[in-house]
């Protein structure tokens, strides 16, 4: 039998990642590389500072990589090719900047804005009949009064998981509400951008009842 040319390969593999570039990156991205030997490629595996995240075996060699599983800030990409006799090659880095947003619960939401600005005496504290009181803010009972619940001023849900663009209560905080309709909480003082930012993650979220 002749000798298998893998037997005398002492040429090693070049790869290099072509995504992501470097710059910000954030849930879950694709990383690629391109790999080529002068016998064949039989793995390409990708590491994030060092540690491995998955391999591929097949090109075009690409994985997924959920950048949650990591702390936000620089992470050096390499990806390292190997061909059958084992000679092996690591690419240059890439350095990216993970910013992935920390999730907003609905407690977060509760004790900073629903408890203390909205469900006090008179507001919306469940006394029931016309609003503001039917709709109740309270905790425990926040959640089931506004998410997926229609509102009553406008053809829109009270919050609509996912979409906050597509939420009353957001069009009511911003003050971006139909005419005729008031801003809230009533005469002010109105919440402060990072405050509505914050409601507008938890519905990003999905806005869970947490």
């Amino acid at each position: 039998m002749p000798p298998d040319a893998a037997d005398f390969d002492i040429e090693a593999p070049t790869v290099a990642i072509t995504a992501p570039a470097a710059g910000d990156v954030s849930d879950t991205v694709t990383i690629e590389a391109i790999a080529d030997d002068n016998v064949g490629v039989t793995e390409v595996r990708f590491l994030a500072d060092g540690v491995l995240i998955d391999s591929d075996t097949t090109a075009p060699y690409s994985i997924q990589w959920d950048t949650t599983t990591v702390a936000n800030g620089a992470v050096t990409l390499t990806a390292e090719a190997l061909d059958a006799r084992g000679n092996a090659t690591t690419s240059n880095g890439v350095v990216v900047t993970v910013t992935n947003v920390a999730p907003v619960t609905l407690t977060q939401v509760q004790n900073a804005v629903f408890t203390p600005t909205c469900s006090v005496s008179g507001c919306h504290d469940g006394g029931g009949g016309a609003l503001p009181r039917s709709m109740d803010l309270r905790a425990g009972n926040s959640h089931s009064s506004i998410v997926d619940v229609p509102a009553v001023q406008a053809a829109l849900d009270r919050v609509e998981p996912g979409n906050p663009d597509a939420s009353y209560l957001i069009d009511k905080l911003e003050g971006n509400q139909a005419a005729g309709t008031q801003r809230m909480p009533p005469g002010g003082p109105f919440l402060d951008q990072a405050t509505i930012d914050m409601i507008r993650q938890w519905i990003t979220d999905g806005a869970l009842d947490n």
